[in-house]
């Protein structure tokens, strides 16, 4: 059913209910007359027992409505004919009940077909309306029971305030001073019910307002550790995106220090099919070798050459104190000149960054791929300046 048909059921009534009226005025002896002029004389008595009941539904809803027709009632009493009086009454109270009809049907309609606004407003304005409820009818035990957990919850309220802890101190204490300002602010109503109403909507709303504070709180929180874990893994993906050849002895071949004037470092084979690494300057001259091996107790480590064949330095895998991994690389002297480790940047992406024996960070050696998809170690200086490329 549309609204345009629920308007025109209410004009059809106010049409039906204007012909009613025109019989009473015109038909004088009529019985209906007789009756309702007869109703006016006993709504002093009416409202004089409504007057004489406490509960607010009779002082602020009945007793007004009963004196507004008895106004109706009076101001009628001037016309002298009494079916023009009983015409005119009959109308003033259709009028009152076509209003009451059209708003329920409305309330009807807008449930119907707004459903899902129409329980949002009513999930908001429910605490309103127990509270009025219990205003109006006043049942007087839920009245009694309200007013009495509204004490026992100020008492619970000053205990709250002994003790320390973080989550007494953010949650618990916020709370009890919500709930205990509204026990010590309407004690100084002295209507019951209207006291037991105020409490019941206050504590209601309070409560909707702590569940969606806590669940946003939640929420929060589980968006952070969603985006916390979602970074973790993309690096953790770029990692291995970037270190899915990180072998040990690719990384042997990365921090290997190329002889003095190398731009390119490439592995080969010597005529006894032992793997080196060439080192060539950019004409394309070799400057030095780079070969694995093992000291007087087996311990593994990477030598390295110039182009005369002397030994210029060499290259061993170390452990610091906390059981991290870098390389150590020593002169033909056999002093430490340098270090080299792992190290991740702020993407997760792997790199070797070289430093020198005061700790200064020399250069960075990273994997990337050329333009056929080949795999090659880039080097750069300290400024980040490419310096060469090593490949296999």
């Amino acid at each position: 059913m549309s609204y345009a048909t629920i308007l025109w059921i209410s004009a059809a009534l106010i049409v039906l209910e204007a012909l009613i009226a025109t019989v009473l005025a015109s038909w004088k002896s009529s019985p209906g007359n007789v009756w309702i002029n007869a109703q006016g004389e006993h709504l002093p008595d009416f409202i004089s027992l409504i007057d004489s009941r406490t509960k607010a539904v009779y002082r602020y809803i009945a007793l007004p409505s009963v004196a507004l027709l008895m106004r109706a009632h009076t101001y009628t009493e001037r016309f002298s004919s009494s079916s023009v009086r009983a015409a005119v009454r009959f109308s003033i109270a259709a009028i009152v009940v076509d209003l009451v009809v059209l708003l329920l049907a409305s309330t009807i309609y807008i449930f119907t077909v707004y459903p899902g606004v129409s329980l949002w407003l009513l999930v908001i304005a429910a605490p309103l309306i127990l509270g009025i409820f219990l205003w109006l009818f006043d049942p007087r035990s839920i009245s009694e029971t309200v007013n009495a957990l509204s004490n026992r919850i100020a008492e619970y309220c000053t205990k709250a305030e002994i003790g320390n802890g973080t989550f007494k101190r953010y949650a618990i204490r916020p709370i009890a001073w919500a709930y205990g300002t509204t026990h010590h602010l309407t004690e100084q109503i002295n209507d019951e019910a209207l006291r037991g109403g105020v409490r019941l909507s206050t504590w209601l709303y309070l409560a909707g307002l702590i569940i969606a504070a806590a669940i946003l709180a939640i929420s929060i929180v589980i968006g952070l550790v969603l985006l916390v874990a979602g970074l973790a893994i993309i690096g953790l993906l770029l990692s291995l995106m970037g270190d899915s050849k990180d072998t040990s002895e690719d990384t042997e071949a990365r921090v290997k220090p190329r002889s003095a004037g190398a731009t390119a470092s490439r592995k080969r084979k010597d005529m006894f099919g032992n793997d080196y690494v060439e080192h060539r300057d950019a004409n394309g001259n070799v400057v030095g070798k780079s070969r694995d091996r093992k000291d007087m107790f087996g311990s593994d480590y990477v030598e390295h050459r110039d182009a005369d064949g002397n030994v210029v330095g060499q290259s061993r895998d170390r452990k610091d104190m906390f059981g991290s991994d870098y390389v150590e690389r020593r002169d033909a002297d056999d002093d430490v000149v340098g270090k080299s480790r792992d190290r991740k940047d702020i993407f997760g992406s792997g790199y070797v960054e070289h430093r020198d024996a005061d700790g200064n960070v020399v250069g960075k050696s990273r994997d990337r791929k050329d333009m056929f998809g080949s795999d090659y170690v880039e080097h750069r200086d300290a400024d980040g300046n490419v310096v060469g490329k090593s490949r296999e």
